[in-house]
This record gives C-alpha cells, sequence and structure tokens, in this order.
C-alpha cells in the first residue's frame, strides 16, 4: 500500500513508540515541554523522509542487525533503527535510542 505520491508507508512497532516516548518525556522533565517537542519533532521529521527514501539509512552498526537488513537513520544525537520490507511496501521502525547509549546492544534481546 504506498500512499498517493507512491511512497512507502512508514510503521511505528510499539518498542519505537515507548523509545520515543521515553525520550520526549526524558527532556520535558529535564528541560520542559518546548526542549521536548522539538526533539520529538526533530526525530519524527528525520523518520517521515524515509517514505520517500527508504534506503537513504545507513546499514547498522551491529553486524547482526546488519546482516538481516536493518538500517538506520540518524537525527541529531538520536537514530531510528528499521528496515525495509518492499513486498509489504512498509517501513518498520524497530527502535529509537540516543546515540551516546550502547544502543545496539541493548536491543539485543528484543
Amino acid at each position: 500500500m504506498r500512499g498517493l505520491n507512491n511512497v512507502m508507508v512508514v510503521e511505528y512497532l510499539e518498542t519505537a513508540l515507548a523509545d520515543l516516548d521515553s525520550i520526549t518525556d526524558y527532556y520535558f522533565l529535564k528541560f520542559g515541554m518546548e526542549s521536548a517537542e522539538k526533539v520529538y519533532n526533530q526525530i519524527r521529521g528525520s523518520i517521515v523522509h524515509l517514505a520517500d527514501f527508504p534506503n537513504s539509512g545507513v546499514p547498522a552498526k551491529d553486524s547482526m542487525l546488519r546482516k538481516l537488513g536493518y538500517k538506520e537513520v540518524y537525527s541529531g544525537r538520536f537514530v531510528a533503527v528499521y528496515r525495509v520490507e518492499p513486498e509489504y511496501e512498509r517501513i518498520y521502525i524497530y527502535h529509537i535510542a540516543d546515540t551516546q547509549m550502547d544502543y545496539p546492544h541493548m536491543y539485543r534481546n528484543n
């Protein structure tokens, strides 16, 4: 199912939504609503471009994820881990993380 402009559909998995909630909650508590909204919009803005350019990300940092076809798209200090599924015309967002953390290791058991 492609959109009107023949772009792929971006779908956030529950894990990615939980990651995004945690990130924005942290920024809200630490820096306030304006900062949380800015970070949220920055991350979502980077991800929305995948619909038009699904292969614009780089191969995943983790070798196992890379072998499975996962990619990463960066948004400031954050990274979204995703995989393109052309047969379903979908891009699945699996996780969103702070690049300052060892995020590949964090997601090994998910």
